[in-house]
């Protein structure tokens, strides 16, 4: 069994990484796949009220390409060069700093679970966001999402 149909035959379920479970589900008119720590908390609630005057910025814009060179490189990087983009979702403190991801990937993907893990940690490791606006509180979350363009990443 190839681990893109060991992904897509876990929708609806949880499949083990390495230290980890991921929650795997369908997105069904997109024919994509959701893909999350299954200790995720935030992901399940509403993130909070942003501020009409909120922003979100890369502190660094090498940080994202950083974080998938540390994990993917070589042939394993060729063959997901043809699967054009993984899409992100950070769910940041009020520092910006990334404390869950949720990962869109197209339901076929090759992403191994253990590759889905050493990305999560590479990028919560890596990537800080300049976040401001008014009324951004201690305990608050906010989402943030990202398209990670496998042909700029991989050039």
């Amino acid at each position: 069994m190839s681990y893109s149909q060991r992904l897509k035959s876990a929708i609806n379920k949880n499949i083990i990484a390495n230290k980890n479970s991921y929650s795997i589900h369908s997105i069904p008119n997109d024919k994509q796949i959701s893909i999350s720590n299954s200790s995720n908390r935030l992901i399940n609630q509403k993130a909070n009220y942003v501020p009409t005057d909120f922003s979100a910025s890369l502190k660094s814009n090498y940080v994202i390409t950083k974080s998938f060179k540390e994990v993917f490189t070589g042939q394993r990087a060729k063959e997901l060069a043809t699967e054009k983009f993984l899409y992100l979702s950070f769910y940041v403190n009020h520092n910006g700093q990334p404390m869950e991801l949720q990962f869109l990937a197209p339901e076929n993907t090759s992403l191994t679970p253990n590759e889905i893990e050493s990305l999560e940690k590479a990028l919560k490791r890596n990537v800080v966001f300049k976040v401001s606006g008014t009324n951004l509180e201690k305990g608050n979350f906010y989402e943030v999402s990202f398209l990670a363009k496998y042909n700029n990443i991989f050039k």
